[in-house]
């Protein structure tokens, strides 16, 4: 199991060093760089050996993320432009021989923001599909190189549509970084969305959330591993039966995400059916008990984190996350 430096404290992040021997000391087999740029920002064949020399001392395995894979939104990507002199194609190929010469052979990159899929008719789709273009135009390098590039599932995107970008890519070159609490701002019920994406899925990240109501809308909040209200156990029974192996990376949310489930026209620009509300509305129900109390406080005030999440998470995930596995393995053998 790896764990992602967007779970450390920023200072921490600085030194892809320190994040390395940070991942060691938390007991973690795996640092997932939040961006590959953490590792060495030009990208320098020498740096980006020197830490992969430094993972394999320390015996950690290296995954990184792209962060945006979005060809008609260059202008969030300007470290890839320069690393293309100026141009965002010869940037990812750029990009990718630095992860290679670090070691780094699953890179993880989301499609879009939310708001690309309100931002005019047609144009989401049209995202997709250079989405697509991009990914074809490279997947001869990644197929050389070993490597594959990792679809995060997002909010903006449906798990049918990542689905579909693999098919008419290739599962060779491009896997899914299955995100359930991501899944959840979707509307999409995590244990069903893995169910078709197993066949793809590459890395699962860690995390959890409740739902909760303010003011008319919904609101997904991170909370610690274990307090949330993801069926792990589930989730990892699917991925058990369809004999997936993904690598496991925890990887914690700081922001809450807003759902206007009683906006039709929102639903309707996110793709999101009035059974996506429904889901959503059912899992706010089960939150009653964290709704504003009588002091006048907020659904999001309500919600008292652990003052160290990460250490809240790391906790649960030891005492819990093998015990869950073990269970699952004697219910396969016994069937």
């Amino acid at each position: 199991m790896a764990i992602s430096t967007a779970a450390f404290p920023v200072a921490e992040r600085a030194d892809p060093s320190q994040s390395l021997r940070r991942a060691v000391e938390l007991g973690f087999s795996g640092c997932h760089f939040h961006s590959i740029f953490e590792i060495d920002p030009q990208l320098s064949r020498e740096r980006m050996t020197a830490v992969a020399q430094q993972a394999s001392v320390l015996g950690q395995t290296l995954t990184a993320g792209l962060l945006f894979l979005s060809p008609t939104h260059p202008s969030r990507s300007p470290e890839v432009i320069l690393a293309g002199r100026g141009h965002w194609d010869n940037g990812i190929h750029a990009v990718l021989d630095a992860a290679h010469e670090a070691g780094v052979m699953n890179l993880l990159a989301v499609v879009g923001k939310p708001e690309d899929r309100t931002s005019g008719p047609g144009r989401w789709k049209e995202q997709l599909s250079a989405t697509v273009r991009l990914l074809s135009g490279v997947r001869g390098h990644l197929c050389e190189n070993g490597q594959k590039i990792i679809l995060k599932s997002h909010p903006e995107i449906s798990s049918q549509e990542l689905e579909e970008v693999i098919e008419r890519v290739g599962a060779d070159a491009v896997g899914v970084g299955f995100d359930p609490i991501n899944v959840v701002a979707r509307g999409e019920n995590p244990v069903d969305a893995v169910s078709r994406l197993s066949g793809c899925i590459t890395q699962i990240y860690i995390d959890d959330m409740v739902m909760l109501k303010d003011a008319g809308d919904l609101i997904r909040v991170p909370v610690p591993f274990g307090a949330g209200q993801i069926e792990w156990d589930q989730i990892l029974s699917v991925l058990a039966a369809r004999r997936t192996s993904p690598d496991w990376i925890l990887d914690l949310k700081k922001d809450p995400t807003r759902i206007r489930v009683n906006d039709s026209e929102w639903l309707a620009a996110q793709g999101m059916s009035h059974d996506s509300a429904r889901y959503c509305r059912a899992l706010a129900s089960g939150t009653q008990g964290l709704q504003a109390n009588a002091r006048g406080e907020s659904a999001l005030d309500a919600v008292r984190e652990p003052t160290d999440r990460l250490s809240a998470s790391i906790q649960e995930l030891k005492r819990s996350f093998p015990a869950m596995r073990r269970d699952i393995s004697v219910q396969l053998e016994s069937k």
